[in-house]
């Protein structure tokens, strides 16, 4: 099966939302993932399109215990400058320095290194740039750490990548972070996306370096019928087939309420904040949440009002946990450096509302009605039988007729505000 590896990295905090994204969003979604050349397989490369596409893997996280191998860092980058200067003074030495450099190198990946399946995908599409391989990639099943012995599905994939003639050493120039490997599938059992194997999933997440702070959370089923699988954002009835980024599509119905109900779990640093929801648009408005805890995290409900409308409008909708300070208990070195902004995944979703025709009838009543009473003139009054009053009639008809019609401009014509 081919790996896809990915790793935190300070100058590339998005690589953890990346990550976070592929742990949580539903299976049939895209998410994208690039790698310079030289962190890919040569193999590989040669007719990259033909060889990648369509072709099923696995992406890996490396979990880097940073701390415990500082002095094997430092040694090696220290092997790393003498080899460099043999190499430049054309010392005899060169061959031998630039091979004990590559040795401490792959010395702190054993030692350092530990590698937690996380998913099985499809490289739906593959793009090349100069330097560059882009693979989107669709989420299908997840690793299973729900199983009895998950302690050692860790330790004993870990174990089988270092084994592997190419594998993800920490060393610039040799690091290989998409390879072909003959694995066996008893090493990561995969299980369909659904919420149960997510929350073995997640938990294992947490308790991981780098993700203390994290922040998890999936669409829970709509109840309807036996589904497990995880849920789209919207009932599945509302939804549109996706844009050419992945993103998901919904169409609304004017002036209705959909509730959306998350599944969220928390790392032991993270702040026990639940997701936000936005609307950004004159789309709906967003309700909640109401949380209550749960076995596994808590439960977060939210209400989504389509906004009444004569027209279709437009706009976006954002999940996520706002980025907050880490706590103080925190053993992370360098925490606000690694992402931390980054912290939870991100849905995102394009949102269209269709008119609403029980408002448009109720508009067009106001109209009529409204037209009707305020034509009626003294003669018309007199006719239906009011002599007397006939003048005070006819004007009091005329002012009501004037508000119905001015109400059903204001619900009409008026245009929404949009959200914050």
């Amino acid at each position: 099966m081919l790996l896809l590896f990915t790793r935190l990295r300070e100058d590339r905090p998005l690589y953890k939302r990346d990550l976070l994204d592929l742990s949580c969003r539903p299976p049939g979604s895209l998410v994208q993932y690039s790698y310079q050349h030289k962190y890919v397989d040569a193999s590989l490369l040669q007719d990259a399109k033909g060889r990648l596409e369509k072709v099923k893997a696995l992406v890996v996280f490396i979990e880097e215990d940073r701390p415990a191998g500082e002095k094997l860092q430092s040694d090696a980058f220290a092997a790393d400058e003498r080899a460099r200067d043999a190499g430049l003074k054309g010392s005899s030495d060169a061959l031998r320095l630039a091979e004990e450099a590559r040795k401490a190198w792959a010395d702190w990946a054993r030692k350092v290194q530990t590698f937690h399946p996380i998913r099985e995908v499809t490289i739906a599409a593959v793009e090349q740039e100069p330097g560059t391989i882009n693979l989107k990639l669709e989420l299908e099943r997840f690793v299973d750490y729900g199983i009895p012995d998950s302690a050692s599905l860790s330790v004993n994939f870990t174990n089988a990548v270092k084994q592997l003639s190419s594998h993800p050493s920490f060393h610039r120039d040799e690091a290989k972070l998409v390879v072909d490997a003959q694995l066996s599938p008893s090493l990561f059992p995969l299980r369909p996306a659904e919420r149960h194997e997510w929350t073995h999933l997640a938990e294992h997440l947490v308790k991981l370096r780098g993700l203390e702070q994290s922040v998890l959370f999936v669409v829970e089923p709509d109840g309807h019928g036996s589904s497990k699988a995880l849920g789209s954002i919207l009932p599945a009835e509302t939804r549109d087939r996706p844009d050419g980024d992945g993103h998901e599509m919904y169409r609304l119905a004017s002036g209705r309420l959909y509730k959306v109900k998350l599944n969220v779990i928390y790392g032991a640093t993270a702040t026990r904040t639940p997701p936000t929801m936005q609307v950004h648009g004159s789309v709906a408005d967003v309700l909640g949440p109401v949380v209550r805890q749960r076995n596994s995290g808590e439960e977060a409900v939210y209400l989504i009002a389509a906004r009444p409308s004569l027209v279709s409008s437009r706009g976006w909708l954002w999940v996520r946990a706002d980025s907050a300070a880490a706590h103080s208990s925190s053993t992370l070195p360098n925490s606000p450096t690694r992402g931390e902004a980054y912290r939870s995944p991100e849905l995102v979703a394009f949102l269209e509302t269709k008119p609403g025709w029980s408002h448009l009838s109720g508009v067009v009543a106001l109209f009529v009605i409204g037209t009707v009473i305020a034509s009626l003139s003294s003669e018309d009054v007199q006719r239906l039988g009011a002599d007397n009053s006939a003048g005070f009639l006819a004007l009091v008809s005329k002012l009501v007729g004037a508000v119905m019609l001015g109400y059903g401009a204001v619900l009409g014509f008026k245009r929404m505000p949009p959200d914050r």
